[in-house]
């Protein structure tokens, strides 16, 4: 059975899907799932389906319904310190990773999918 992975991000881009492969953070992502390898089945949300940056930063229970989270379950793979403190401040446990668009410390894309999985699979092996 594959393990459930939910990326989760901020709010989507003007018409787009949440973390869109044609957007560079989307791209970025999809390299990460790749590197996870096959025993894996990815999700890629936002907390909020708006296309515009929330004026109030709450947890969106609708969130819950259109993940799946409660029907299918999963690890949380948490994106930027907005996402983080929203999952921490609601009592979630999740994986933080930084946001694709904001890598700190002039990091390569290389070494930004090395450690999103790095942090994935540990995560993924405490819960097993």
């Amino acid at each position: 059975m594959k393990k459930r992975i939910i990326f989760v991000g901020m709010n989507n881009k003007e018409g787009r899907q949440p973390l869109c492969s044609s957007t560079r953070s989307g791209k970025l992502i999809d390299k990460v799932i790749a590197a996870l390898g096959p025993g894996y089945e990815c999700v890629k949300t936002n907390l909020y389906d708006i296309d515009t940056w929330p004026e109030k930063i709450y947890f969106p229970h609708d969130w819950v319904i259109r993940s799946n989270y409660l029907e299918k379950g999963g690890t949380i793979v948490g994106l930027g310190e907005s996402v983080h403190n929203v999952f921490h401040r609601y009592g979630y446990r999740f994986v933080k990773v930084a946001h694709p668009a904001t890598r700190s410390g002039g990091i390569t894309h290389s070494t930004y999918i090395e450690r999103a999985v790095k942090r994935i699979k540990e995560f993924r092996h405490e819960q097993d």
